[in-house]
């Protein structure tokens, strides 16, 4: 008898059916306006993953990523993972000392970045290396391969970096697709940093779904006072929200809004 084994599903694979489905959906929408729709996202993350495997053995397993909230650190986090490495999204507010502090720590030699990094790592420099080739150097990632790193805040002692497998972002994806009803045609509000693991839940169920993904670039915007007018202008029907920001009634109702995490 032949036994036929079914590989898991990773986030990289669910995305890609969602390429290879609706490659003019809008994906990411930033700053209001700017749109870059899915065959977009994925042919610049697959020139930058070509890059960074053109580097070879010089760069180590764990990328860091020095970007803000945009669509450059999503095409750059997607690229890592496609390279067959893992990501560290840095927290912008973190001095220098404690973010070398935490690249020492993980062994990490390269970091994307907009522009030359006072970090003590080499730069890998976006957009400038989104040129070349959309045909994807071939990387076999696996469910067991490590997909992401996050830092723990420390509020409860030193802050630890914590490391999840493919198999572990896929299984959130999945489960959360389903818990929140997220569908193409769905708009996901991008209302955490990039450090912080619910901006996992936000650009992964949003990629993997035919959803858009919506990056207000500007504090403001994300303000208690403005965060109706800002969900209401780009259609957000799912939104994760600390609870302080639901405490003035004022702010409701929100026209648009489908599911509130």
């Amino acid at each position: 008898m032949t036994h036929h084994t079914t590989q898991a599903p990773t986030f990289l694979k669910l995305f890609n059916c969602q390429v290879q489905l609706r490659p003019d959906t809008v994906a990411v929408i930033e700053n209001g306006s700017i749109q870059y729709t899915y065959a977009e996202i994925n042919n610049s993350s697959t020139k930058l993953a070509n890059y960074i495997c053109s580097l070879g053995n010089n760069v180590s397993d764990i990328v860091a990523i020095q970007l803000p909230q945009c669509a450059n650190h999503i095409i750059s986090l997607l690229a890592v993972m496609k390279s067959g490495k893992a990501f560290l999204s840095l927290n912008s507010q973190q001095p220098p000392a404690s973010q070398n502090k935490v690249l020492k720590q993980l062994s990490i030699s390269h970091v994307i970045a907009s522009k030359e990094t006072t970090l003590n790592v080499n730069a890998i420099l976006i957009p400038s290396n989104l040129q070349g080739s959309t045909k994807k150097t071939l990387v076999n990632v696996t469910s067991d391969d490590l997909a992401y790193v996050i830092q723990t805040s420390g509020t409860t002692g030193k802050p630890k970096c914590i490391q999840i497998p493919h198999a572990g972002l896929a299984n959130l994806v999945l489960s959360q697709l389903t818990r929140f009803n997220i569908q193409p045609g769905s708009r996901i509000f991008q209302f955490a940093d990039m450090c912080f693991d619910a901006s996992v839940s936000e650009w992964s169920t949003a990629l993997s779904s035919g959803a858009t993904l919506c990056i207000p670039t500007r504090t403001q915007d994300k303000l208690s006072h403005n965060l109706c007018s800002t969900c209401d202008h780009y259609g957000i029907t799912h939104v994760t929200l600390p609870p302080s920001l639901l405490y003035y009634e004022d702010y409701w109702p929100f026209k648009t809004l489908q599911t509130l995490i």
